[in-house]
């Protein structure tokens, strides 16, 4: 993602910060895919745009490398301490398919049940994939797992949103 997707993914997320900081005092977490940079507790637009413009955008989207550790870190909280883990909401934004295969996919089926297994609340984790962009690739991606978490028998809430910008 570079260019003009790159400065709305990051605009995005300023405007996130700020309305997510009157509802929830930690703030936002981001990661992004290609870097290993990361900001925690963001919690106002200013410290969002100083965090995207630390990282310059590269090729290739290993989606579910990172949102098989993001799942991995969140469900290893939940399982050392169920009562007190706030429930996970993951927002990715991307403008391609992921050049990982089903990593994805199978991180988001793995977590899934574990938490089911703990008998884990149905609004524990929620995913929200938001496409920048008309990739028709990351398209089909996309809208396979938005309806493919049935025929896994998991319970996980995924939303699919496309900006085109």
């Amino acid at each position: 993602m570079r260019g003009p997707r790159w400065t709305q993914a990051g605009n995005a997320l300023a405007t996130l910060a700020n309305v997510a900081s009157r509802y929830d005092t930690d703030g936002i977490d981001i990661e992004f895919l290609n870097s290993t940079t990361r900001g925690s507790g963001m919690k106002d637009a200013a410290a969002v745009e100083a965090l995207f413009a630390s990282v310059s955008p590269k090729w290739g989207t290993p989606l579910g490398t990172r949102v098989e550790a993001i799942l991995n870190a969140y469900l290893r909280r939940f399982e050392k301490d169920p009562q007190h883990t706030k429930p996970l909401n993951l927002i990715v934004i991307t403008d391609g398919a992921p050049t990982d295969g089903t990593a994805t996919e199978n991180a988001i089926v793995l977590t899934a049940r574990a938490l089911d297994a703990h008998n884990a609340r149905t609004t524990q984790l929620g995913i929200q994939f938001v496409q920048i962009g008309n990739d028709a690739n990351a398209r089909a991606y996309l809208e396979m797992l938005d309806n493919g978490m049935v025929r896994h028998g998991v319970r996980v809430c995924i939303t699919l949103i496309s900006l085109y910008l």
